[in-house]
């Protein structure tokens, strides 16, 4: 399995691929009856089976797995042909190409009593294969709320996040499935996690009654940083989102929190009507932590005049790299000539130098043009 298909959405499609795709994992040798005969034909290969083969770890066709794939057995034959196999001797934990427990591939195709017989047999609840999938996180992936009740039984965490380090949550949120989410959260998936949240998803997919759900009535913490050091907050603000970020900041979001700031972000983004928002309950124009840049020189390198005006009238500083800095883009060194000497704080002399900046980075980037089409001309010929 090459990833359990991380952005699978839960389409009829999306679950035969996965079925077809573990398939591909299971050998047709030794197995081949218990893998696509019926339950008379797969049992009595089970019961054919040798105890060394049963028990040769270094063998990938193992009966157990095979018996998962057999489409012509219901869930309740397959775990009773399962149940043999483990009275025989055979290894709960075994493992296919892929480094997928028995476990996991149950989890992948929905067998919960196959789950149930294979941890009474001694499977461990949370083994995980090469890819890092454990049983837990396929089940919450794929929205298996019968298989996360056996697991959890079982004793797997439900604290579990995906390579983008996104919580269970995020993409049902981020979806706007509430129905989703209360399943998930009836099994008791954690609401507040160190990676990407239910709460951010519902915040960056604009659906404002969500964001309330998950504040209101499922404990979501409105302060919670990800791993990037981004609150709600500034998730919102980064959007233009008012409405959620007033929402939020009722909640207990900081107006000023995280590695990137809400006043970074809206500046970022040009949304002036976030950026005077903030400014009035106490945004700081001139406060910038863990090497990011102040929200004057967002707004000032993607030319956003409006919000360089809003800062500047607030008190906002002109860092050196602005009016010094010839690596700069042009449209920052336009747009904060343009503002500064609207405002009337530029000298002639300086102003100069930033449009002759402007001049500079301009012809700097026509003659790399100009590079580029002779290069492909004399490519073409």
């Amino acid at each position: 399995m090459a990833r359990v298909v991380r952005r699978w959405r839960g389409t009829l499609c999306g679950g035969f691929a996965l079925v077809l795709f573990a398939m591909t994992s299971c050998s047709s040798s030794q197995s081949h009856v218990i893998a696509t005969g019926n339950f008379q034909e797969a049992m009595a290969e089970a019961k054919g089976q040798s105890k060394d083969h049963l028990q040769d770890r270094s063998k990938v066709d193992r009966p157990v797995i095979s018996a998962l794939y057999n489409n012509q057995l219901t869930s309740a034959e397959c775990a009773e042909i399962v149940q043999t196999l483990l009275d025989m001797g055979a290894p709960p934990d075994a493992i296919d190409r892929a480094g997928n427990t028995a476990l996991i591939v149950a989890a992948i195709l929905g067998k919960v009593e196959v789950a149930e017989a294979l941890i009474q047999g001694g499977a461990h609840p949370s083994q995980v294969n090469r890819n890092g999938d454990s049983p837990m996180s396929i089940a919450i992936e794929l929205g298996d709320t019968a298989m996360i009740a056996v697991l959890k039984g079982a004793g797997a965490t439900m604290d579990v996040r995906n390579n983008e380090n996104q919580s269970p949550y995020f993409e049902v949120a981020l979806a706007g499935d509430q129905a989703k989410v209360d399943a998930l959260f009836a099994v008791g998936t954690p609401v507040n996690v160190l990676g990407h949240s239910g709460l951010e998803g519902a915040t960056i997919g604009g659906h404002y009654e969500l964001v309330r759900h998950f504040l209101e009535d499922l404990g979501a913490r409105a302060s919670q940083e990800n791993a990037l050091g981004e609150t709600p907050a500034t998730l919102a603000a980064e959007l233009g989102d008012l409405e959620t970020l007033d929402l939020l900041a009722a909640h207990g979001s900081p107006i000023q929190a995280g590695r990137r700031t809400p006043l970074m972000a809206a500046s970022a983004g040009g949304h002036d009507q976030v950026v005077a928002w903030l400014l009035s309950r106490g945004a700081d124009p001139n406060h910038a932590t863990g090497g990011e840049l102040l929200p004057v020189v967002y707004a000032t390198v993607r030319g956003h005049k409006a919000v360089v005006h809003q800062l500047l009238g607030q008190g906002a500083t002109i860092p050196p790299q602005l009016t010094d800095d010839p690596a700069l883009n042009a449209m920052g060194h336009q747009t904060l000539a343009e503002v500064l000497g609207e405002r009337g704080r530029l000298e002639e002399g300086n102003q100069q130098r930033l449009l002759a900046a402007v001049a500079y980075r301009a012809a700097a980037d026509e003659l790399d043009e100009s590079a580029e089409q002779y290069d492909d001309e004399a490519f073409s010929e």
